[in-house]
């Protein structure tokens, strides 16, 4: 399945609250995201981003990893209080 249809009104990365409703939401589909987990000696990102068109790699499961250093607009970080 492919989400090509879907069109959340950014170009890019929606800001913070862009989409404001109850509870844990907003998870998938922004940038993926550095976690602490490490795979093969690489740094591990975890979900997909904005730029993702496959659902399943929107999921938390899913992982990719990356040399250190390396840099992109679709990759983030998750600030929680």
């Amino acid at each position: 399945m492919t989400l090509a249809d879907y069109d959340d009104g950014f170009a890019g990365p929606a800001p913070v609250d862009a989409h404001p409703r109850e509870g844990f939401v907003q998870l998938g589909g922004n940038v993926s995201e550095w976690v602490e987990d490490r795979h093969q000696g690489a740094h591990v990102l975890k979900g997909g981003s904005f730029g993702v068109a496959h659902a399943a790699k929107l999921e938390s499961a899913h992982f990719e990893h990356y040399v250190d250093g390396t840099r992109s607009m679709h990759f983030g970080v998750r600030c929680a209080k």
